[in-house]
């Protein structure tokens, strides 16, 4: 996996949700992570599309529980 890909999707987790990035894991679940909400999680993938250029698809998104998930994803990878 893309380590910039992966550091550019904790970045913009930590950003939203207002935490370090070094606070943010791979395995953590996009949901069970502090303040996170749909809507939180609706701006972290804007900002994943803008900040990386991938077009995340909501099929897709639908079977993201992780950040790893949503980085693989933002790298055009399978889940």
């Amino acid at each position: 996996m893309d380590e910039s890909i992966n550091a550019v999707v904790r970045a913009a987790v930590a950003e939203v949700l207002e935490v370090e990035p070094g606070d943010i894991a791979d395995d953590d679940l996009l949901l069970g992570l502090p303040s996170s909400d749909s809507l939180r999680l609706l701006q972290i993938v804007v900002l994943v599309e803008e900040r990386t250029g991938a077009q995340l698809y909501e099929e897709n998104l639908l079977t993201a529980r992780t950040v790893g998930d949503l980085a693989k994803l933002a790298q055009g990878m399978p889940i």
